[in-house]
């Protein structure tokens, strides 16, 4: 098996929700190209806030099976129902602060 496209070396521990922690062998960047997390980090989901179709805003984790995956490929999965958001909400500033709610009880 390849591994060119895994984000992160398994840890072998699981956050409270049971998600496998990994720690990052690469920086994660934001659309502008800033690190948002940096190569060490260790990380379980890392939440994408999207802006759906009718306007409603969702949390949803981006690493799956320690794979990145891009918003476009996320929120196409929630549309055909094969993944579940996180939480749902009317504005952004409320899904990101849900968001940090979330990764603050994760640890």
């Amino acid at each position: 098996m390849q591994n060119r496209d895994r984000v992160g070396k398994p840890t072998g521990r699981k956050t409270r929700s049971g998600r496998p922690i990994i720690t990052l062998e690469r920086d994660i960047k934001d659309k502008r190209g800033r690190t948002k997390i940096p190569k060490g980090s260790d990380v379980s989901e890392i939440s994408l806030t999207i802006k759906m179709d009718k306007g409603n805003f969702i949390n949803i984790p981006s690493v799956h099976n320690n794979k990145l995956y891009s918003e476009a490929k996320l929120k196409k999965a929630v549309k055909e129902n094969r993944l579940i958001p996180t939480s749902h909400h009317k504005t952004e500033k409320a899904a990101i602060e849900a968001a940090k709610k979330r990764s603050r009880n994760l640890k």
